[in-house]
């Protein structure tokens, strides 16, 4: 039991390939804040070069049922969210 964020759906796109060895930049953030569920982006980079790109919808749950997001949660999401 207890609280869960579930992935709802995970998309990867694959842009450019990357070297090994060599070090990578993840940036990662917020991208929507719904009801019960909020949006994540990120983004690989290696250098100046772009080399994935993902979004994935997570649920937040309890007992692996979708529950409103609590105004605790939305107030830490919010402070990760990317701003347009």
């Amino acid at each position: 039991g207890g609280v869960q964020f579930l992935f709802a759906s995970i998309a990867i796109e694959y842009v450019a390939q990357g070297r090994y060895p060599g070090f990578v930049t993840v940036a990662t953030g917020v991208s929507t804040i719904g009801k019960s569920s909020f949006g994540q982006s990120a983004a690989i980079f290696q250098g100046q070069t772009c080399l994935a790109l993902c979004d994935a919808v997570s649920v937040y749950a309890q007992d692996g049922k979708g529950q409103t997001l609590p105004d605790d949660v939305r107030a830490l999401l919010e402070q990760i969210r990317f701003r347009a």
